[in-house]
């Protein structure tokens, strides 16, 4: 790739960017944080950068990736959040399949917690008139309750993929800004 095609992210000075409070990145970045990610080769020296994780007390445990030649003359350095989202510009992480994966496992839960709750909440066989009544009340408290619970996780299925549907809008304006 020529150095006119590179992503504005390629050579970028980290100094001061980040804080211990508050690290940088795109959300849908923040996601993937300790997912798998493949290595790259480092813009100057082309060499693969590396996996290091910090054991600075500002930043306990953070992962980075740099340049094996940081500090002699390659300035390849990024915090996970930021590497994801310089795989995400360089098209070299699946965006769509991760967010499917993540789907699928919201569902799956879903899924599992239904069948538990469908276990736990089995009602016993009425002794008597008033157990009936008691039995019928607590049924429709438990179905407008498993109704509610469904459309509080619509709606959270909602809010994320509208968050990664901003996050790619910002990301392919990004892209085309350059």
């Amino acid at each position: 790739m020529s150095s006119s095609h590179r992503s504005h992210l390629t050579c970028r000075p980290t100094t001061g960017t980040t804080t211990s409070a508050r690290r940088s990145g795109s959300a849908l970045a923040q996601q993937l944080i300790g997912e798998p990610l493949p290595i790259i080769k480092c813009d100057h020296c082309w060499r693969l950068v590396v996996r290091h994780v910090s054991s600075m007390p500002k930043h306990p445990e953070w992962v980075f990736f740099k340049c094996e030649k940081d500090g002699d003359g390659c300035k390849f350095w990024y915090w996970e959040e930021e590497y994801i989202d310089l795989l995400i510009a360089r098209n070299l992480l699946d965006v769509g399949a991760l967010v499917a994966r993540d789907e699928a496992r919201e569902d799956a839960m879903f899924k599992f917690e239904e069948e538990e709750k469908k276990k736990v909440c089995k009602l016993e066989k009425p002794v008597g008139k008033r157990n009936n009544v008691v039995n019928k009340e607590m049924e429709k408290a438990l179905i407008g309750l498993t109704g509610a619970v469904k459309e509080v996780v619509f709606l959270l299925k909602c809010v994320i993929f509208l968050v990664v549907f901003f996050v790619l809008v910002l990301l392919a304006k990004n892209w085309w800004s350059m």
